[in-house]
Order: C-alpha cells, then structure tokens, then sequence
C-alpha cells in the first residue's frame, strides 16, 4: 500500500517529440544524439544493443535521450544524472534517492513521443513513489482489425458500446478506449498482465472541454474495476485528440484526490536536446 499523498496541487506536463523515421535519420540528428550519449547509463545502453531492426537502436537511444533532457528540463539537473529502476514488466521509475519529479512515463506511437512528468509544490528533499503515472499515444490506423481485438480483449460495457457505433464512430472509439486502457495498465506497472478485461471506461461519462493543444480534450473519466478492489487509490484519466490521427491518454492514480493542472508542448527533437545541452550545468 502506497503512502499517503499529501494533498497539494500537481503539474502533469505532456511533451510531444517528433522523431525521424527508422531510415530517415540524417547526420545533423545522428551527431547530436553522439554528442548526448554520454548522458545514458550502462544499463540503457545495454537495454538499446539489443535492437536488431535497422535503425531501431539509434530511435531507442533518441527516445532515452529525450526523456532525460525533459527530466533535466523540469528540475535543472543534469540529464546524466538520474538513475533507473524497472518494474517487474519492465516500467522505469527514478530511484527514490534522485528527488523530484514525483512521477514520469512516456510512449511512442509512428514518429510521436509523448513524455509525461509530473511534479508538484514540495520541498524536494525525496522522492515520493506514491503517485501512479501512465500515458499513452496511440495512432488511428485503418488496417487494424478492431473487430478481433475489442471482441476478445475489451470488457464486457466497452464492448457493448462498441457494437452500438456507426463503422466511422466505432474506430475512433476504439482507439479511445485502447489509449485510456493502455495509459491504465502502464499506471499500474503491471502491463498486459492486469488484464485489458478487468476495467472498463465508460466514454459517455466523458466531458468536453478546451485545452490548448488539443482539437479535443475530455476529463471526467476513470478506470471503472471488474471483480477487484481499488486498494484504496483514487483513479483519474484524460483523453486529448492532438489531430485527426493521433490521442493521447492520461490515467494518474494516488491515494487521495489531488488537484492536477496539466498541459501540452511540442517540442522538435533538435531543440529539446539542444536547449539541454546548452543550459543544463555538467
């Protein structure tokens, strides 16, 4: 059981990189992500060698880069200077004796990453590992056979609401509810081992309302648990529509309820590693 999180304002900060293709790196990208390796520990770089795709290490290695220069960004510190431990399916946290942020995590989808760290009003003098973060970015594909996939992984409700849907509605739907699901399922560290029918989300529950950055934004919504107790958190999501193709799912989970104030940054992969590069002390 988590501690308590005490109760104070919390800034979730979403930064959308656009990364180059697999095959479309070009040196000014390559020489810059030479000149930042320096930042990664031996166990990202170990992590990174085992790509075997063409061009899937240099992306890899961009993705960690990126994270540590947004870490470094929020709290002027050094990119090399945080150290990782990974969660038993493999989700990475900062080590309790790194200081602030509270919580991050990050997600790719085609060329997007999406970084979320969230951090609050707090002396900083350790970190708090009681807040549970996720997110997710997912692109609206056409080929995807949603049919298959909703009918043997989605709960029952979501289902239910699914099969209620115009051919057109029923994919952008089904891409909602598999973000929100997968930003759920990385909250809880467990991964697929949660178990995609356990939750339901229950898109009419959604609210509309504006955020910049987003064609559409919806609060109001959480993970509604099948068969199982919370274990005392309090769950809360959000889903943003970045264009016609892309959304973005939150779920944040604590002990308590906390007032979250989030926003949304693109960001170009040059400048986020530049500025850093640049301003942070070594």
């Amino acid at each position: 059981m988590p501690n308590s999180v005490p109760n104070r304002g919390l800034t979730l900060t979403l930064t959308l990189v656009t990364l180059p293709g697999l095959r479309d790196v070009g040196e000014e990208i390559e020489q810059l992500a030479h000149r930042c390796s320096h930042w990664l520990s031996d166990d990202e770089l170990a992590r990174i060698g085992r790509a075997t795709l063409p061009g899937l290490s240099l992306r890899q290695r961009l993705v960690r880069l990126c994270l540590r220069a947004e870490l470094a960004r929020q709290t002027q510190t050094a990119p090399d200077a945080f150290r990782f431990d990974y969660g038993p399916q493999g989700k990475p946290e900062l080590r309790r004796t790194q200081g602030r942020p509270f919580a991050f995590n990050l997600s790719h989808s085609g060329d997007r990453l999406l970084l979320g760290v969230m951090s609050g009003q707090d002396d900083g003098s350790e970190y708090d590992n009681d807040l549970y973060l996720g997110v997710d970015i997912e692109r609206k594909r056409t080929n995807t056979d949603i049919n298959a996939i909703y009918r043997h992984y989605f709960s029952a409700p979501e289902q239910a609401y699914l099969v209620s849907l115009d051919n057109a509605c029923k994919r952008d739907a089904f891409f909602d509810l598999w973000a929100l699901k997968e930003s759920y399922i990385k909250a809880t560290g467990r991964g697929l081992a949660e178990g995609l029918q356990s939750f339901a989300f229950d898109l009419e529950q959604a609210a509309l309302t504006e955020m910049e950055g987003f064609t559409h934004f919806y609060q109001g919504l959480e993970p509604k648990l099948i068969g199982q107790d919370t274990g005392g958190i309090k769950w809360q999501s959000w889903l943003g529509h970045i264009d016609s193709d892309y959304r973005v799912a939150v779920t944040l989970g604590a002990i308590r309820d906390v007032g979250t104030e989030l926003t949304l940054t693109q960001r170009s992969l040059q400048s986020l590693l530049s500025e850093c590069n640049s301003h942070i002390p070594f």
